[in-house]
């Protein structure tokens, strides 16, 4: 139990500590400006090769909805349909 906690200790210091920037952009599309395209002006769209692609994703609580998809569904670029 110690060993997590310390290992929890260093994640959040060294996330506090890298030199990353997190912005917040919020875009609307509107009337016809909405299709499926899911395109926006401000925001990019998803991407298959950013950072996350090869990420190892955990569920730490809780459980997976049977009706759902996996959690791979949450790096895997591709947007909702």
């Amino acid at each position: 139990m110690r060993m997590s906690k310390v290992a929890m200790i260093m994640s959040l210091v060294l996330i506090l500590a890298s030199e990353g920037q997190i912005k917040v952009v919020l875009d609307r599309n509107r009337d016809a400006s909405a299709t499926s395209a899911f395109k926006f002006k401000n925001v990019p769209s998803p991407a298959k090769d950013d950072i996350a692609a090869n990420a190892k994703l955990t569920l730490l609580d809780g459980e997976l909805d049977p009706n759902g998809a996996d959690m791979g569904a949450l790096i895997d670029g591709v947007c909702q349909r």
